[in-house]
């Protein structure tokens, strides 16, 4: 059966929804706190069904009172109609001030009309309707205050009949008994009311919270899909800006003065900011192929407090508390990335100074140990918008030069990727608190997973990546080419990236072939496939990828030694792995120290390590 709502006219129903969001908004209940937006559209429809159906009653009313007393309701009525119509369109009150004001005009108006009037009167039903209300608009605690005060106030009247002090019960036989049944009734319909509206409004909470929690991770995936593919598009591009800044640094470096070393480490320095932002960009994607280590939490989390502590200013304390936690599913360095994001924006959030607390313990979750990390700051905190867009890539609070907004995107990034959870609270002027909780490995898992590291196939060979340090000079560096120049084929379809892979290979001794695509290097292949000792492609190339030009090479020449160089490596491990022979994955942009690790792994049992 139609509701009345319903069996309105569409384009009604929709002015009456729209006035009642509006309304809504103007009581300061924002629409994205789902279960307050509700609750103030109810608030906004009662009000004004109030004024617009209620009027007539109001009418009737008046009259009747007028005629035939008592006339105080008259001034009660219309001063409840009154604060109706002011509630609903004041401008200074806030939503809780204004159902509260509801709640006590109805109050009110039940508790003077049993106080004149007794039984003769809807004075009870109001009194009901205060309780229900109150559960409805603020809380069942609320509701059920309402129908304590107005138990008390059937208790205090019940003094009153027994003293024959009020005039509405003479020549009722039984008032008092009657008055006392009223009363129970009264009271249990008040509870029951009350308690069935929470029952309802708890479960639309959860439900509304659940959609909305859904929601969020929804929209949050939809960012980081999206700036995932944003990053792969423009980590290709921009790693070949700087993979021969890179490698030109270097073989500038080699034998320079000192006064050029030093601006020749600048410009490394920046180059290296650059590629680390490019793969924190890359961190944020979703589904990549997940690691195969085991490895510990805790002492993770003591190095980097050991790190952070040497380096903060002396007004921030670092405190941290770690025990025995069960090894996780992630690498080192993916458990450093975590933490070293949260404590170093812990540590920024505390610029006059504070407490930063480092906990690593055991929770145990749905029958499984759990390893935890909190991280807690006695900074400035969050308020509720800026805890809302914490986790959205780019946004930060921070200076321009001070944050890039994807410390706790990609920690979040990270954290869903190893199967885990995070959780963020904050108050303003008291602190924040990150929770990471991470899945444990049993005993059982490790095992397996030395299994399968133990019988895992030995391609690709791995990922060579910057590790930090200071080039060594070329002369030093372990001759890769030795005992005689060996000759290898360079492809790329960047010119620059290119010529600066054919300096560094020279620097080391090789004879280089360059070419700067697939299908001219194959052309060349295929006449010279026994004199070429090894082959280094970029991964993505127009027309046909690395891989796939290794692959048709391969055909012709099954033991060729390779190197796929990508500045994007989780999405090219995939096809490298599928290559299977002697190839390594080389991290764009590289040093030369991981050019020539890159090298041995690929050519270990080829001509090429002798």
């Amino acid at each position: 059966m139609p509701s009345f709502f319903q069996a309105l006219p569409g384009a009604t129903r929709r002015r009456i929804s729209d006035w009642t969001r509006v309304s809504a908004s103007r009581f300061g209940v924002r629409e994205d706190a789902t279960l307050a937006h509700w609750r103030g559209r109810i608030l906004a429809a009662l009000l004004g069904a109030a004024l617009l159906l209620g009027f007539v009653p109001l009418l009737l009313g008046l009259y009747i009172f007028l005629l035939h007393g008592p006339r105080v309701m008259v001034v009660v009525d219309l001063a409840a109609y009154a604060a109706a119509g002011w509630v609903l369109y004041s401008r200074s009150l806030r939503y809780r001030a204004r159902a509260w004001s509801v709640i006590l005009s109805m109050f009110a108006i039940g508790a003077i009309s049993m106080a004149l009037t007794g039984f003769r009167t809807a004075g009870a039903v109001w009194l009901s309707m205060a309780a229900l209300t109150a559960g409805l608009l603020v809380s069942v605690r609320a509701g059920i205050a309402v129908v304590a005060c107005y138990t008390l106030l059937f208790a205090v009247l019940g003094v009153g009949i027994v003293q024959d002090a009020l005039p509405w019960t003479l020549g009722v036989p039984n008032a008092l008994l009657l008055w006392t049944l009223s009363t129970v009734n009264t009271a249990l319909i008040g509870l029951m009311a009350t308690v069935s509206v929470g029952v309802l409004v708890s479960g639309l909470e959860r439900e509304s919270e659940g959609r909305l929690r859904a929601e969020t991770e929804r929209r949050h995936g939809q960012q980081l899909e999206a700036l995932g593919t944003l990053a792969g598009g423009i980590a290709h591009d921009f790693n070949n800006l700087l993979a021969p800044i890179l490698g030109n640094v270097e073989l500038l470096a080699v034998g320079a003065p000192i006064e050029q070393q030093e601006l020749l480490d600048d410009i490394r320095t920046s180059a290296e900011r650059g590629r680390d932002l490019v793969r924190r960009l890359l961190s944020l994607r979703r589904g990549e192929v997940g690691t195969e280590r085991t490895e510990m939490l805790a002492p993770v989390a003591e190095e980097v407090a050991r790190l952070v502590r040497a380096s903060v200013p002396q007004s921030v304390r670092i405190e941290s508390r770690v025990t025995p936690a069960p090894a996780v599913r992630a690498s080192v360095t993916e458990l450093h990335q975590i933490v070293m994001n949260l404590v170093t924006n812990a540590v920024q959030a505390m610029p006059r100074g504070g407490v930063l607390t480092l906990d690593v313990d055991t929770i145990a979750s749905d029958h499984r140990l759990l390893a935890r990390l909190r991280v807690r700051d006695t900074g400035c905190g969050m308020n509720e918008a800026t805890r809302a867009r914490a986790f959205d890539p780019f946004y930060t609070t921070k200076g321009a030069q001070q944050g890039t907004g994807l410390g706790l995107a990609t920690v979040r990034a990270l954290v869903a990727t190893l199967g885990g959870t995070v959780a963020l609270t904050s108050t303003e002027r008291v602190g924040t608190e990150v929770t990471v909780c991470l899945p444990g490995v049993y005993a059982d898992d490790e095992r397996d997973e030395r299994v399968r590291h133990t019988q895992r196939q030995p391609t690709p060979r791995g990922v060579a990546s910057w590790n930090g340090t200071s080039p060594t000079p070329v002369a030093s560096y372990p001759d890769a080419a030795a005992p005689a120049a060996r000759l290898v084929l360079l492809v790329d379809d960047e010119p620059v990236v290119l010529e600066s892979a054919r300096r560094v290979m020279t620097a080391l001794g090789f004879r280089a072939i360059a070419m700067s695509s697939a299908w001219a290097a194959e052309e060349w292949f295929a006449e010279h496939a026994a004199d070429c000792d090894l082959v280094i492609t970029d991964h993505r190339m127009p027309g046909r990828t690395g891989p796939e030009m290794l692959a048709a090479m391969r055909r012709q020449r099954p033991d060729l030694p390779a190197v796929v160089v990508s500045g994007y490596t989780a999405e090219a491990a995939r096809e490298v792995q599928q290559l299977g022979g002697d190839t390594a994955l080389l991290a764009k942009p590289y040093g030369i120290a991981e050019l020539t690790a890159a090298i041995d792994s690929a050519g270990r049992t080829s001509a090429v390590s002798g």
